[in-house]
């Protein structure tokens, strides 16, 4: 077959200005003077604020500068730096040894502030030619090196015991530090390289000798989020279509299914979809720990503990050629992303992760040691396992706190308490008149006629019936009050009683009328509106008769005012139905 053709060498990268040199934010002058660290996407200096000769001189700051080349690129740095304007707004968690501690200390004759996240000090987006534009975030600069630097200096190896505790010390300050981030976004960038570590103060041999002193004096910061991403519009679906970002080599296995067969795979599958959603830092962190461990760790080690070694080696040397490969395609040096899938399927990438990492959780949970010890191993291999945890949660798994049981607890006495307030009645007020909830809905019963609306079966009637005795009418749909009804009815029965006879001439009857004669009547007037009297209950207050409607509505009908409006009607010629009095 006939040869590719050779691949055009990269685009030579521009050459980063001359050092120092100032630039403007928000009308204030930082001086940036050297290079702290690059990224894909940007470069952070090292700089301060260059403020008047009279006046003491600004903190050590970072000055990060991001190349935006689309709009894309634009609103996510500036996302960055809303995000950490955020995080400086809400209370960073503590990461002293005691509250009664300074949160500062001096290391190098420097002051140290502990942080758990830089602060925002100003940031500034400048447009340029081409479409292009320049993100400027200006922040405090966060006191030591990068753990995976961190390990490559020879003072900084100790023993085991005292990797245990710099590994502790790591993993409760970065869980208290993502449970804060977590609320606003997911980090999706968490590994040795964005985790800076500053051992504050100098100890001495006595200290450095106390195994319970080493690590305490550490502080950890978690750096660069620049791909960091909302969470509730995360959770809402925006992993569907937002590219897979961050360092391979501490992806889980629904990340490699992810990137090899899109979103609908794991969709399928709902246990890598919970995973890859909400436990992408949680799984970071726990490979971050562990090679933090294993890197700083020299001299003997338990027996049980050394597979944990092997297990590493082995899930580092596969994730280093698979990084290899996908960074060479990233800076379009490996051909394209197509061919690097079908090589990653033919690697068989994603089940050799899941093995790998199945042999490393192994054993983490075989280890015997110490209490104290074995909860972090036991803790990191939760970690691993996919299912998605909280960072309260394995906070306690540390301290060897039995989550499950504490879970149990909690479910079993929230039970107890809504069961008991489902056995007790429930009394409220209406209309100023005290009653009760029988548990079928009747709630508009009022307590002292109850007895009087039920029937034969037992049951209450309908709600919005108006009961007998000393309980007040409640105030009609027409706005009507019940005592100026009955002012009105009793007036309109005074004026009955002096009308003629012959009035009522071919309606029911020649004697007076009263409410037993027309109740027949009454009921047959009903029908031909459509309205069935589906029961006629006892005389209610004020000589109403309550007649309920087949929509479950009470109305309340005077007999006097009822035969006068049917008389009216059946004398009005062509009539055929009697009228609803009003």
């Amino acid at each position: 077959p006939p040869k590719a053709p050779p691949q055009a060498p990269p685009p030579a990268e521009p050459a980063p200005p001359s050092l120092p040199r100032n630039v403007e934010v928000l009308g204030r002058t930082f001086i940036l003077e050297g290079m702290l660290g690059k990224g894909s996407f940007g470069m952070v200096y090292r700089g301060h604020e260059g403020l008047p000769e009279e006046e003491e001189e600004s903190p050590e700051l970072a000055i990060k500068e991001i190349v935006c080349k689309t709009a894309d690129e634009r609103q996510q740095a500036e996302y960055e730096a809303k995000l950490l304007g955020q995080l400086a707004k809400g209370k960073s968690p503590s990461t002293a040894r005691s509250p009664e501690k300074k949160t500062s200390e001096r290391t190098d004759g420097r002051r140290v502030r502990r942080l758990a996240y830089p602060r925002l000090i100003a940031t500034e987006t400048e447009h340029m030619a081409s479409s292009q534009s320049m993100v400027r975030i200006v922040m405090e600069k966060a006191p030591g090196i990068p753990l995976d630097d961190f390990a490559k200096v020879s003072a900084n190896q100790r023993s085991f015991k005292e990797g245990v505790r710099l590994t502790s010390c790591l993993l409760d300050q970065m869980c208290s530090a993502l449970a804060r981030v977590s609320a606003l976004c997911v980090h999706r960038d968490v590994n040795p390289h964005n985790i800076l570590l500053a051992e504050v103060g100098e100890k001495s041999d006595q200290e450095k000798d106390d195994s319970a002193a080493a690590g305490a004096e550490a502080v950890f910061t978690l750096i660069d989020f620049g791909l960091a991403t909302d969470t509730p519009a995360w959770h809402g679906g925006e992993w569907k279509g937002k590219n897979i970002c961050g360092d391979c080599r501490y992806w889980p296995v629904s990340c490699w299914k992810q990137f090899l067969y899109g979103f609908k795979y794991l969709l399928a599958q709902q246990e890598w979809a919970d995973e890859y959603i909400y436990n992408l830092d949680v799984h970071s962190l726990a490979l971050t720990c562990v090679q933090l461990l294993v890197e700083v760790t020299t001299g003997p080690v338990p027996e049980t503990v050394g597979s944990i070694w092997e297990a590493w080696a082995t899930y580092k040397a596969d994730a280093e050629r698979f990084h290899q490969q996908l960074f060479q395609v990233f800076q379009g040096r490996g051909g394209t992303w197509s061919d690097l899938k079908k090589r990653f399927l033919q690697q068989q990438v994603a089940e050799t992760t899941g093995r790998n990492l199945t042999r490393l959780m192994t054993a983490l949970n075989r280890v015997e040691v110490e209490s104290d010890e074995q909860a972090l191993f036991r803790t990191l291999a939760r970690m691993l396992t996919g299912r998605p945890v909280g960072w309260p949660e394995l906070k306690l798994l540390m301290y060897q706190v039995d989550c499950d049981e504490i879970l149990e607890t909690r479910t079993r006495a929230q039970t107890e308490e809504i069961a008991a307030s489902l056995a007790a009645p429930r009394k409220f007020k209406h209309r100023r008149q005290l009653t009760t909830d029988n548990g079928e809905m009747s709630r508009g019963v009022p307590e002292v006629g109850a007895a009087l609306l039920r029937g034969e079966s037992g049951k209450p009637a309908a709600a919005g019936s108006v009961s007998t005795g000393r309980t007040r009418m409640r105030r009609s749909s027409s706005g009507v009050c019940p005592t100026h009804m009955e002012k009105l009815l009793s007036e309109s029965n005074e004026e009955l009683r002096a009308t003629p006879s012959d009035a009522f001439s071919g309606v029911t009857t020649d004697k007076e009328p009263e409410a037993k004669q027309l109740e027949p009547f009454l009921v047959d007037s009903w029908r031909q509106h459509s309205l069935p009297a589906r029961s006629m209950q006892q005389a209610g207050p004020y000589g109403l008769t309550p007649v309920l409607s087949p929509s479950g509505r009470t109305g309340m009908v005077d007999p006097t005012a009822a035969l006068v409006a049917a008389a009216a009607s059946a004398a009005a010629p062509g009539a055929d139905q009697v009228t609803q009095p009003a």
